[in-house]
């Protein structure tokens, strides 16, 4: 990398595709109330925001863990845009792998086998998609049960299993004190049978 890439460089960056995006791809309707709705088509975003950064490292198959950084917030930061100016959009694993050009199984290499300090951004990476899935689920604005298939498959979200409860009675109830509660019942319904009748 010929130069250090600062917070402020990804910024600008993002939010000039950010003004690119809405000039070209964004319908603006107003509402009854004079509010803005903003709508674009999803895979219109996964196109233009998602592609390799032009930067001095877009051809390496190999990143380190400075690179690997770069890109995480990047695409944080583009998603956090996204859904500020343009409409609700979920992170995606596979956003991140198309911008890096990295395939899931590499990703998944880097997440597993490699040097803590990648391995912690690649969890950081999953668990901000976990997260951005979620949040949207939970506001109703995705759908609960597509969110939920996803994060099962892509996310390494595992459902826990529920308890299986296995109840054994080992008190033996004295057939004395069985015909005393059956009784009190049995005077019960019938004075509930007599105010009725009332």
């Amino acid at each position: 990398m010929a130069k250090q890439i600062t917070i402020e460089d990804i910024k600008k960056q993002v939010d000039k595709k950010i003004q690119e995006f809405l000039e070209k791809y964004v319908t603006v309707k107003i509402d009854k109330y004079g509010n803005e709705e903003k709508t674009a088509n999803p895979m219109a975003i996964k196109s233009f925001f998602f592609e390799i950064p032009e930067n001095d490292f877009s051809t390496t198959p190999i990143y380190n863990a400075g690179q690997i950084n770069y890109f995480y917030t990047l695409f944080v930061y583009m998603i956090e845009q996204i859904n500020l100016n343009i409409c609700p959009f979920a992170a995606d694993i596979k956003d991140f792998c198309k911008m890096t050009s990295l395939s899931n199984e590499q990703l998944l290499k880097y997440k597993d086998e490699s040097i803590p300090e990648i391995k912690n951004i690649i969890e950081k990476l999953y668990d901000f998609c976990r997260d951005s899935n979620l949040t949207l689920a939970q506001n109703k604005i995705y759908n609960a049960n597509i969110t939920t298939f996803k994060a099962k498959s892509e996310l390494d979200i595992i459902e826990k299993k529920a308890p299986n409860v296995n109840v054994q009675v080992q008190t033996k109830v004295p057939l004395e004190m069985i015909n005393e509660r059956l009784e009190i019942i049995r005077k019960y319904e019938k004075k509930a049978i007599e105010t009725k009748n009332e």
